[in-house]
């Protein structure tokens, strides 16, 4: 979590901004539901669609790497 924390700082956001923006971008995400309890919370998750851009290949990569768990394809699907 401090590597992910230390990455969210370094693009000045938050972890939950952090979080919803790598999964908007990720190819295997297919839905994210946001869990807003307040419009003060919604605002601040919408904010991860600023952050969307500044996800380089380099950043995405070294969050895979942190995160270590990312799928892959079984050898027979396409």
């Amino acid at each position: 979590m401090r590597e992910l924390n230390h990455i969210a700082e370094k693009l000045g956001c938050t972890m939950t901004q952090l979080t919803i923006a790598w999964c908007l971008k990720s190819e295997q995400v297919q839905c994210v539901l946001l869990g807003a309890l307040s419009v003060d919370h919604l605002y601040d998750q919408l904010q991860a669609l600023q952050i969307i851009p500044k996800l380089t290949t380099n950043i995405s990569n070294e969050i895979e790497k942190i995160l270590d768990n990312k799928p892959t394809r079984h050898p027979l699907q396409r």
